[in-house]
């Protein structure tokens, strides 16, 4: 109904105008279609064009022009972007991004160009999520989620979990080298307690950070695999 009621103000507007001003009346009618319709196409437009072209021709009165502007209107309103001719563009689709797609770095990210550093960046934040996502139902205290959260991501844990994967899990040999690249990253520094366990902890978030932008379907792979470690119950659980 919107439609329609914006279609009859917008033809009652140019029925007035004399037939000298019809390439004012056909850019009104295809700034209509356009705005208010984000799938237009080529196929629209043209039918707009042939109706007032067709009203220029035939000298039809003011009022006969408003009537062809607005059976234009809506059938490019209307319109699909399949009129059965091949030979037609097809619609300009403008598809919204999804989730993933936001979250994801720039197109133009080149993962073998990233530091060590820069990938355990991305794959610090993306492990944690995926541990707060596997822990947060059943609810349960916020403080007890937390512990469990942190007590999965600090680095003595990380640390085990990469030695399970270099046991367990068929490493690549480029993955491999993305590991070695996470672990040799780390500046060594007397302020840590124990930098061997930090130094693993970075090359098993480069890992995760390197497959969540390379390769999404390893990453549900190794995530997969990890699953039953990460939810095994523990000492502490009281079982």
């Amino acid at each position: 109904m919107t439609g329609t009621r914006r279609t009859t103000s917008v033809a009652s507007t140019v029925g007035t105008t004399t037939r000298r001003h019809h390439h004012i009346i056909l850019a009104l009618c295809i700034v209509f279609v356009a705005i208010t319709n984000h799938r237009v196409c080529a196929f629209s437009a043209t039918r707009a064009r042939i109706a007032v072209s067709t009203a220029q021709k035939q000298h039809h009165p003011p009022r006969r022009l408003q009537q062809c502007i607005l059976a234009a209107i809506s059938d490019a309103l209307d319109a699909t972007g399949d009129n059965g001719d091949s030979g037609d563009e097809p619609p300009l689709d403008v598809q919204e991004p999804d989730l993933l797609q936001l979250l994801l770095p720039a197109s133009t990210c080149d993962v073998n160009q990233m530091s060590g550093t820069d990938l355990a960046y991305v794959g610090d934040v993306v492990f944690e999520l995926y541990v707060r996502s596997l822990n947060v139902w059943p609810s349960m205290r916020t403080s007890n989620l937390q512990d469990v959260v942190v007590g999965t991501v600090r680095a003595e844990n990380q640390s085990r979990l990469l030695t399970s994967i270099r046991e367990g899990f068929d490493l690549s040999n480029k993955e491999k080298q993305v590991i070695s690249r996470g672990r040799n990253s780390v500046t060594k520094s007397k302020n840590r307690r124990n930098p061997a366990a930090y130094q693993d902890s970075t090359a098993f978030e480069a890992f995760v950070g390197y497959l969540y932008i390379q390769d999404r379907d390893r990453l549900v792979e190794l995530l997969q695999w990890l699953r039953p470690i990460l939810t095994a119950p523990t000492e502490t659980d009281g079982s």
